[in-house]
C-alpha cells in the first residue's frame, strides 16, 4: 500500500491566517503613508515615512508567505514499497531505518532514525507538517514492525 501526505491543516491555515495578517497591515499602513492627506497632514514626515516603510516590509512578507503557501501546498511525503520519499528531495529505504522514536506521540511528534553514508540520521514526522500522520505512521509500523518497542508490537499482534 502507498501513503501519500500533503500538507497538514493546521499549517495551511496558519499561513492564510498571516497572509490576512500582511493584507491589513500593508493596506492600513499604506492608506496612511500615501493616501490619507489628513494623516500626512497632522504627522511628521517621519510618522508618515515609517508608514510607508511598515506598509513596503507587510507588502513583502505577504509576498514571502504567499510563495511559501503555493510551495508547500505541492509538496508530498509518500511512503511506498521501496521507503518514504521525503518532499522529494531525499528517500529513506525502509532497509535503513534503525531506530523509532515515538516517546513524543501524544504531542504528533515521531523521530524516524536511518543510516545514509554511513551516518546516522533523523527524519521528524510531524502532524503540523503532514495530513495523513497517522496513516505514515501506520505504514512505518506495517513495513518496519521491528523498529516498535516492545508493547507496541504485542498490542499490534492482538489486533
Amino acid at each position: 500500500m502507498s501513503v501519500e501526505c500533503g500538507m497538514g491543516n493546521g499549517r495551511k491555515i496558519r499561513f492564510i491566517i498571516a497572509i490576512i495578517i500582511f493584507i491589513g497591515i500593508a493596506l492600513w499602513y499604506g492608506y496612511d503613508g500615501w493616501l490619507n492627506e489628513e494623516f500626512r497632514a497632522e504627522h511628521s514626515s517621519t510618522d508618515v515615512l515609517l508608514n510607508q516603510v511598515i506598509a513596503v516590509v507587510s507588502a513583502v512578507a505577504l509576498v514571502v508567505a504567499a510563495v511559501r503557501l503555493v510551495m508547500a501546498s505541492g509538496s508530498r511525503v509518500v511512503a511506498d514499497d521501496s521507503g518514504i520519499d521525503v518532499y522529494g528531495k531525499y528517500k529513506i529505504a525502509w532497509s535503513d531505518m534503525v531506530r523509532v522514536d515515538d516517546s513524543k506521540w501524544e504531542k504528533g511528534l515521531v523521530r524516524v532514525y536511518y543510516q545514509r553514508d554511513g551516518q546516522e540520521r533523523e527524519y521528524l514526522v510531524d502532524s503540523y507538517m503532514l495530513d495523513c500522520y497517522d496513516d505514515l505512521l501506520d505504514e512505518i509500523s506495517h513495513r518496519r514492525p521491528d523498529l516498535l518497542p516492545p508493547a507496541e508490537v504485542e498490542e499490534q499482534q492482538n489486533d
